[in-house]
Formats: structure tokens, C-alpha cells, sequence
């Protein structure tokens, strides 16, 4: 149990050469103790880093592994765990829709601790992904429902496995959509955890630093110098971890902010920032930054 929890804060903390190394050590532990759990949530931890590296068919494999191995043990949060890396591996993909068009009820037993906890959380999520899929409108105005209860109603300090999520849900969408009025509160909330990268769950999912959001929120606000410096530190940090998915995600955002400021010169920089992210999303089958990496440079 010992050795899982150095995986997750490895993973918190941006250290995944160093959560795999210690996932090795605990994985070879799992197979010789051959306790159920334990072999699941080493399926699980492995399926999570191989989608933070971008090898999505083999994370695929792994995520229906690790769903077989804790059906058994906890039906629930086994369901609630490949939800959330399927929708996940869905969205690089570019097959979210597909993917939501099946339906939480499908997924996951009613009213379960699993079920209430995505309830809790996923109004946080939604604008997001209403971004994601291009719904514009729907993001605009699930934003801001969403943000009509200000702050108070984000998950506590003490549950950072879906604060700081929320705060990356919320703060793609605020910059996503140019929202000047939400932007610096945003900022503010998530600067605490700058040092920190988004983990869903208990190491179900890892992406990426929060140094891309703050880099996004700050660009909403015109303070380039700074974003440029979030930017920068992201890509510096996911190039280091070989985080695939988060780096061609880092690059849209920063080509967006560049496209953004406007002036002359910042065409053919973001023309290349935009170059190098859709080179490492078509060489992993990224299709959903892909996507939007295609509409930044055509717009």
C-alpha cells in the first residue's frame, strides 16, 4: 500500500519516469503476493501512465484488464475507474461523442458512492467538455451555471483528486471561451497547485501540469509575459516525462494564446507552435487535439 502511494504522489508531482520505476517495484510484488486488489490497482496505474504517454491502443488493452480484475473486489469503483480512463482514452481519440452518446447509467450502478461522486463532480466537467466537442453554446451556457455559485461550491482542499481537476475542467473552459470575468479567480484558486499535475482519482488518470491552465488563464487576461512562462515551464516539464497527450494538448493551448495577442509576428510563431503539436498528435493517433489543432490553423 506503501509503495502505490509513492506512485500517486510521483504522479501529483509530475514525476512519471519515477512512478513507473516504483510501479515496476510494486507490480512485482502484486505477482508474487497474487492478491486480487493489488493486481488490480497495478492494472490500473499501468493503464493510466500508458495513456499519459500516448500509447493508446495498449492502454486500451490494459483499462479492460484492470476492469475484469476489480469487477470481483468492488464492482462500483471498478466502473467508475474505466469510465473514467475510457472517456478519457475517448477524448485523444477524438471519439468522445461516440463515447458519451452510451450514457453514464450504462456504466455505472445507480445511486453508488461511484455514481454520486461523478454526479458531484461532473458539472464541473461539463463546459469542458461541451468545448471539447465544439458545442460552443452549450459551454457558454454551462459555464455559467456553473459559475453563478462562484467558487464555494468546489470540491475541498482536502479532496485534491477532484479539486484540482475542477479547477482544469473550469479553467480550459473560461479560457477556451475568453471569459475576461472568470479568468483572474480562476487563476487564483489554481496557482496554489502550480507545482502540481492533474490526477484523477487515486492515480485513475494522470494528464498534465498545471502550468497549461495558468498559462491559458493568463492569456485571457492579456499578461503575455507570464503565460508565455507557464506555457513554457509545461512543455519543459511534459517534453522531461515524455507526457505525449498533455504536450500536443500545452501546444494548442499556447499557439491559441499566441493567435490571440494578435500581432503580426505571433502568426508564424503560433503557425509553428501548432506544426509541432499536430506532428506529435497524428504520430500517436491523437485525433481530438488533432482536430483542434486543424481548426486553430485553418481559422
Amino acid at each position: 500500500q506503501s509503495g502505490a502511494w509513492r506512485i500517486v504522489n510521483a504522479m501529483r508531482h509530475g514525476r512519471l519516469h519515477d512512478a513507473e520505476a516504483r510501479l515496476r517495484e510494486v507490480a512485482r510484488l502484486a505477482g508474487d503476493l497474487r492478491q486480487p486488489r493489488f493486481l488490480h490497482q497495478t492494472a490500473v496505474f499501468e493503464a493510466a501512465l500508458l495513456l499519459a504517454r500516448g500509447r493508446l491502443a495498449e492502454a486500451e488493452t490494459r483499462q479492460q484488464e484492470a476492469l475484469a480484475l476489480g469487477m470481483p473486489i468492488d464492482e462500483a469503483m471498478a466502473r467508475w475507474q474505466h469510465w473514467t480512463q475510457t472517456s478519457h482514452l475517448r477524448r485523444e481519440q477524438g471519439r468522445l461523442a461516440e463515447f458519451l452518446g452510451e450514457g453514464l447509467a450504462q456504466t455505472l450502478p445507480a445511486e453508488t458512492p461511484a455514481a454520486l461522486f461523478f454526479a458531484n463532480s461532473a458539472r464541473w466537467v461539463a463546459p469542458h467538455v461541451f468545448c471539447e466537442l465544439g458545442r460552443e453554446d452549450d459551454a457558454r451556457a454551462s459555464f455559467a451555471s456553473l459559475m453563478s455559485e462562484g467558487l464555494a461550491s468546489l470540491p475541498p482542499e482536502n479532496s485534491r483528486c477532484t479539486r484540482i481537476p475542477a479547477l482544469f475542467s473550469a479553467g480550459d473552459a473560461c479560457a477556451t471561451l475568453g471569459d475576461t470575468t472568470w479568468a483572474e479567480p480562476l487563476y487564483d484558486a489554481l496557482s496554489p497547485y502550480h507545482d502540481q499535475w492533474q490526477v484523477i482519482g487515486w492515480g485513475t488518470v494522470v494528464f498534465g501540469s498545471a502550468h497549461i491552465i495558468l498559462g491559458a488563464l493568463h492569456s485571457v487576461q492579456q499578461r503575455w509575459r507570464a503565460a508565455e512562462e507557464h506555457f513554457e515551464e509545461a512543455l519543459a516539464q511534459h517534453e522531461r516525462e515524455d507526457a505525449i497527450c498533455a504536450q500536443a494538448r500545452a501546444l494548442y493551448q499556447y499557439a491559441r494564446a499566441v493567435r490571440r495577442r494578435g500581432r503580426k509576428a505571433d502568426l508564424a510563431r503560433a503557425d509553428g507552435l501548432v506544426a509541432r503539436g499536430l506532428a506529435i498528435a497524428e504520430a500517436n493517433g491523437l485525433r481530438g487535439v488533432a482536430t483542434r489543432l486543424r481548426s486553430l490553423r485553418d481559422a
